[in-house]
């Protein structure tokens, strides 16, 4: 396990909270690259990161295990969360986070950036029920 891509997400989970402003991929991206965290790292944490984030804040929901990734003609290919090395560091790291008292304001900061998050939100806003969430694979593009 690599303690300093590990070290790299705490950092991002910590930027993230103390960050004041809307978050967008731009000013994520900007914040991030200041604070030594690479391209690559900064997108698999902005991708993932509210993923991991939303699966925890609502256990009971049956999130896919798998996902797509999209490249730029259109070519898809199904993929595990369980066999990507990034997501399993960026998910240690945020079971790090909320095992020390996590402030439920910036999981909810965090989560949200999810679409699965949206998705939920707004099945819910709409009258619907925890228990009728039924969500579709992501896809990723990169």
């Amino acid at each position: 396990m690599n303690i300093e891509l590990r070290h790299k997400v705490g950092l991002a989970i910590q930027l993230l909270a103390d960050y004041k402003e809307l978050l967008t991929y731009d000013k994520i991206a900007i914040l991030f690259k200041e604070n030594g965290i690479n391209q690559i790292l900064t997108d698999d944490i902005y991708i993932f990161l509210p993923i991991i984030f939303c699966q925890k804040l609502l256990p009971s929901v049956n999130f896919p295990q798998t996902y797509y990734e999209q490249d730029i003609t259109g070519d898809k290919e199904k993929k595990s969360f369980n066999d990507n090395a990034s997501y399993k560091i960026i998910e240690l790291s945020s079971d790090d986070y909320f095992k020390n008292n996590p402030d439920s304001e910036v999981i909810l900061k965090i989560a949200g950036l999810s679409a699965e998050f949206k998705a939920i939100n707004n099945l819910l806003i709409n009258g619907g029920n925890l228990e009728d969430v039924k969500l579709t694979e992501t896809i990723i593009l990169r």
